[in-house]
Formats: structure tokens, sequence, C-alpha cells
């Protein structure tokens, strides 16, 4: 019974959509440009390249991938976008990164 219980946890692990960090992308890479490069990944459910309130880029974005299998894929290899090497890890939801000294 608890092996049953551990299997379907596992599948339903494998089914979360796994949000990524993108750091150091170029002032000119685009939404577009993130989408087609991670689609080889797996499948793209949410990305964005984020841009300040008057359209200067920000030099970061976040891609959201159909499954965690899919993120480990990526950042088990260095990424290159347009040019450049960039700095992935997972996103931390706002509030939930641990406190230090605690």
């Amino acid at each position: 019974m608890v092996s049953m219980d551990k299997q379907h946890q596992q599948e339903e692990e494998c089914l979360r959509p796994a949000k990524l960090f993108i750091g150091g992308i170029t002032r000119h890479t685009t939404t577009k440009q993130l989408r087609d490069h991670f689609s080889r990944y797996g499948k793209v459910l949410d990305c964005v390249a984020m841009r300040q309130p008057d359209g200067r880029p920000r030099g970061f974005g976040y891609v959201t991938l159909d499954s965690p299998t899919a993120a480990d894929r990526c950042l088990a290899e260095p990424q290159v976008i347009d040019g450049r090497v960039v700095d992935m890890k997972r996103a931390v939801p706002e509030g939930s990164s641990p406190i230090a000294g605690t």
C-alpha cells in the first residue's frame, strides 16, 4: 500500500510544472527567443523576458516547463541564449525562501 502511494506521488511530481529563473540574458533577448530555446527540453507553459515599465530590458526572465524532468535537463548543461551563457536556477516563489539565522 505504501509503495502505491509513493508511486502515485512520483507520478504527480512528474506532472507538476517547473519554473526556472533565467539570469544574464542580453538586452536584445526576447520572450520568443526564450520560448524557442527551451521548447527543445519540453513543453513551455509560460515564458517572459522581464522589462521595466518604460520597456527597457531587466536582463532576466522566467520559463515554466511542463515537468521537473524537463527543467532538470535544462539545468544539467550550460545554456547559451543569444550568444551568451545564461545563469539558470529553479525559481523560488516570493516569501518561501528560508530566512537566514532561523
